[in-house]
């Protein structure tokens, strides 16, 4: 057994769906969706990063409740993390101190997971300009009608 194998935070399929108190089935048509694992070799499981997980579904769910589409499923853990530095501020958990490390223990590299941090945190600021300029717009309107 790996270091991985042997860590809490890697599951099988069973134990992921357990955990989350769903069917397996479900557990594999999210990976269809994107969930990310790591495969097994031949004839082992494929194992899950529970924390890794978690964030990807919080992902999935925030983008699908903005209509957001198209993200890939690390973009789709930043972005969560992102929200949740938003709901409570201060740790920056979608900063590199803390996606580079979780995101490498499912093989994501550095590199990559920088690239997709600026991507998100672009993304993010594109969206909260343009509710600001909704905003705006909306005051001028009701302003002009008096």
């Amino acid at each position: 057994m790996n270091r991985k194998q042997n860590s809490l935070d890697f599951m099988t399929q069973a134990e992921l769906a357990g955990a989350l108190g769903v069917d397996r089935t479900t557990v594999g048509t999210w990976t269809k969706k994107g969930l990310p694992f790591i495969k097994g070799d031949q004839g082992k499981p494929h194992t899950f990063h529970f924390p890794c997980s978690m964030w990807w579904m919080l992902g999935k769910d925030f983008t699908e409740t903005r209509g957001i589409s198209g993200l890939n499923a690390v973009q789709q853990i930043i972005f969560a993390r992102e929200i949740a530095d938003e709901m409570d501020p201060g740790d920056d958990m979608a900063g590199e101190h803390w996606m580079v490390p979780m995101l490498g223990e499912i093989g994501i590299p550095e590199a990559t997971v920088v690239k997709e941090i600026a991507y998100v945190k672009g993304l993010m600021a594109g969206m909260k300009t343009s509710i600001r300029r909704r905003k705006k717009r909306k005051v001028t309107r009701v302003d002009l009608t008096r």
